[in-house]
């Protein structure tokens, strides 16, 4: 055999060879880029996903966010209806007092009024000339006061009427 046919045939060799891995590799690589590209996919699917996941935080923020002010709310709700109880409490205790006071004057108003007729009837009785408006002891009937208050006693509205016609 000569060089040249051992040349050929190590060259025609070398290309089979060549040719046989190109095709090897080719499949190969046909393959990894498939698996790059599905990779690339995924990467995609994924990203997208984390983007869903990153709104549906932010949103939970947001509600997180919203029931914190709710709650705030709630809290300064509650205190403006603790203060509002206080106001009532002392409010209906303000009217209690309000109306024991009333009742007092009332009673000293309608003590006064019995001491100033009977004061106008003694002085009828000393000054004959003086004509008074009413006549105690119609209004009165010659009882002393407290007789008077057991019978005719309460709101102004209900003596005052007796007592000046």
């Amino acid at each position: 055999m000569d060089t040249k046919t051992i040349v050929i045939g190590v060259i025609i060799g070398v290309f089979i060879g060549a040719a046989g891995i190109y095709v090897v590799d080719m499949s190969r690589i046909s393959r990894l880029n498939s698996e790059v590209t599905d990779l690339r996919a995924g990467i995609s699917l994924l990203n997208e996903a984390l983007d869903a996941k990153q709104e549906i935080i932010d949103a939970q923020e947001d509600l997180s966010d919203l029931f914190a002010a709710q709650e705030e709310e709630i809290e300064a709700k509650d205190l403006l209806l603790q203060e509002y109880e206080g106001y009532k409490e002392s409010a209906e205790a303000f009217i209690e007092k309000s109306n024991t006071l009333i009742e007092a004057l009332n009673l000293l108003y309608a003590a006064q009024t019995y001491r100033a007729e009977e004061a106008l009837t003694l002085l009828h009785d000393y000054l004959p000339e003086y004509e008074p408006k009413i006549h105690f002891a119609a209004v009165y009937g010659g009882l002393s006061f407290e007789e008077w208050w057991e019978i005719n006693g309460g709101p102004t509205e209900d003596w005052l009427s007796l007592v000046y016609g």
